[in-house]
């Protein structure tokens, strides 16, 4: 049993090469991307969207300024949280730290425009006086596909030197 660890360790793991990095600029950060995920970037509010190969699972990555972020939540409120309705967000949001950055994460469910039923979850990730707020958004049937992108992705979230590049 303990030979085989390494080996599953080793399946598991999502190797660099079929992965990007997608940096926002604003906010000094940067996540990995597996690369068949399409991305979307909407430059005038640093936003960046990623989508799964089928689409039945997305995230939304929004860098907010502290003085912008109530116009930003109002205009995602009116894009992203028209598509659904339901929302019942479980518990208490739960503080985190990733790569050393705190971290407020909430997960919930929804029921989509179209019946079938959604995971929501959301996460906020303070660096400074900036934030991102990410939104993600699965198929509840499609879920456990990208459950590991999902982890890959969200769990990467750190800063960058604005100096260097990656």
């Amino acid at each position: 049993m303990i030979v085989l660890m390494p080996i599953v360790q080793l399946a598991l793991a999502q190797p660099e090469e079929q992965t990007e990095w997608v940096r926002l600029e604003d906010a000094h950060l940067m996540f990995q991307v597996p690369i068949e995920w399409t991305k979307y970037e909407i430059e005038k509010y640093d936003i960046i969207q990623v989508l799964s190969p089928d689409q039945t699972t997305g995230l939304v990555f929004v860098s907010m300024e502290d003085n912008k972020a109530k116009l930003i939540l109002d205009e995602l409120e009116q894009t992203v949280m028209a598509t659904i309705e339901d929302i019942n967000f479980k518990g208490e949001p739960k503080m985190k730290y990733t790569n050393g950055l705190p971290t407020v994460v909430s997960k919930g469910t929804a029921v989509s425009n179209d019946g079938s039923l959604v995971r929501l979850r959301m996460w906020l990730v303070i660096n400074d006086n900036k934030s991102l707020l990410t939104f993600g958004i699965s198929n509840i049937k499609e879920n456990k596909r990208y459950e590991r992108d999902i982890e890959l992705i969200t769990s990467s979230i750190q800063t960058f030197d604005s100096e260097s590049s990656s």
